[in-house]
């Protein structure tokens, strides 16, 4: 298994509601990076939240991508509770053969976990249900423009 190096960040807002976390992976010796980000509210007991994966193409800008959103919450009322550039701190998660179960852990997503292993090129998941990527096409149907539209 190639190292994957990671950095995290973990955030409570002041009023103690909310919570958002962004985590930066790497693979470098691949220059393959994601960034994670994850938020919702407090009330829910595993904290789970929703979450949102981007494939970054360079460490630089996962690192930026993670110190911007970190700034961003600063500003919006958002107190750091962890950072970490700690590259053992996922280093469970992606030691064994069960990667996938070890991420899934954590994120309690398919989807979320499916796309991180996707975009590090850690190979094809096979998941119970199809990854959806959220977004899904609408075909829209013709407007009733008459039968002397376009006639000029």
């Amino acid at each position: 298994m190639k190292e994957v190096l990671t950095d995290t960040c973990y955030m409570e807002h002041e009023g103690g509601t909310k919570f958002y976390e962004v985590v930066r992976f790497s693979i470098i010796d691949d220059d393959r990076h994601v960034v994670v980000f994850r938020y919702g509210k407090m009330k829910d007991s595993r904290r789970r939240g929703q979450t949102k994966v981007e494939q970054v193409y360079s460490l630089a800008a996962a690192q930026n991508k993670l110190g911007a959103k970190a700034n961003e919450k600063n500003k919006r009322g958002y107190k750091s509770m962890l950072l970490s550039a700690n590259p053992n701190h996922f280093a469970k998660a992606f030691a064994a053969d069960n990667t996938y179960a070890n991420l899934l852990n954590h994120y309690d997503n398919q989807n979320t976990v499916g796309a991180i292993m996707h975009y590090l090129g850690l190979g094809h998941v096979v998941c119970p249900e199809p990854l959806y990527d959220g977004v899904v096409d609408v075909v829209k149907p013709e407007p009733n423009r008459g039968a002397d539209w376009g006639s000029w």
